[in-house]
């Protein structure tokens, strides 16, 4: 591969990780703020501390690697990057509204 080519798929991963690392931090702060801060009486987390707990739990749990086509595998990591933050919060939101 041409040295632009593999830069250029480096930085776009790199991208990705942060864009997943900081949508997924927001979720979590917010959701930690509607359930466990009254229901349990802790204290707000800010979206770098959620980033930090989310990195902790991913390493502490399992995850199915799996063989899958590159297409499925393009599919799983747009959902898991962007359209499972936005369903978490989405329902989290419905619960919350009707705490």
């Amino acid at each position: 591969m041409e040295l632009l080519a593999v830069l250029g798929l480096l930085l776009g991963v790199a991208g990705l990780i942060v864009v997943s690392s900081l949508l997924n931090g927001y979720v979590l702060s917010v959701v930690w703020g509607w359930f466990f801060v009254p229901v349990l009486n802790l204290p707000p987390i800010s979206v770098l501390q959620a980033i930090g707990i989310a990195m902790v739990v991913s390493f502490l749990t399992y995850h199915d690697s799996g063989k899958k086509s590159s297409e499925q595998e393009t599919a799983t990591l747009v959902a898991m990057i962007f359209v499972r933050p936005f369903i978490t919060l989405f329902f989290g939101w419905i619960l919350h509204s009707l705490m």
